[in-house]
């Protein structure tokens, strides 16, 4: 799929970091999502000055040889969204190789391409070819960890408070190193 015209749509970095601002000082405060923007803002904030690549990491980047896109599509108020998406720019900002652009879920109908199990989860980022703009993988909505630990879930293994306290003491211990590396096998391809 050529996503030339949904790109041209996209935000940079610093733009999806204004339109999170925006939302915080000027957004609805009864919409049910709002009370996540301020919180994600701090932990994307966070994630992004403190997400560091290992030595090893370091040398498979130095040696990816396409360029690529890392287009994602997310929301401010997504939690996972927040705890992804800071990692995939620091690992961008590693390599003139790649590159990110952010396109909002509820703003635009490329989500309808990347359905998970049916429904409109996110983040899900697709590697674009920078040359031709055909997609060459989707990524999402979460690393395998995470799939994991919503699959117990939803078996009953565990109520939703403890699911959402896992998840983040998950995220918190991996710090970013399954999802820098997933994404890594996957430009390696």
């Amino acid at each position: 799929m050529n996503v030339e015209n949904y790109l041209n749509q996209s935000l940079t970095w610093e733009e999806y970091i204004a339109h999170i601002n925006d939302v915080i000082a000027n957004g609805d405060q009864s919409d049910d999502k709002y009370q996540y923007y301020d919180l994600n803002l701090k932990r994307i904030e966070r994630l992004f000055k403190k997400t560091t690549l290992s030595p090893e990491q370091e040398e498979r980047v130095k040696k990816l040889d396409k360029k690529v896109i890392l287009f994602a599509i997310t929301e401010g108020w997504c939690g996972d969204a927040a705890q992804i998406l800071p990692v995939v720019e620091v690992l961008a900002n590693q390599s003139p190789k790649l590159d990110t652009a952010f396109i909002l879920r509820d703003s635009s109908d490329y989500i309808e391409h990347h359905l998970t199990n049916g429904g409109k989860s996110i983040p899900i980022v697709v590697g674009v070819d920078a040359e031709t703009k055909e997609e060459i993988f989707v990524w999402g909505p979460r690393p395998e960890w995470a799939k994991t630990l919503l699959a117990e879930y939803k078996a009953g293994k565990m109520n939703h408070d403890e699911f959402v306290i896992e998840l983040q003491k998950s995220y918190n211990k991996d710090k970013g190193n399954a999802i820098i590396n997933e994404f890594l096998d996957l430009l390696e391809k």
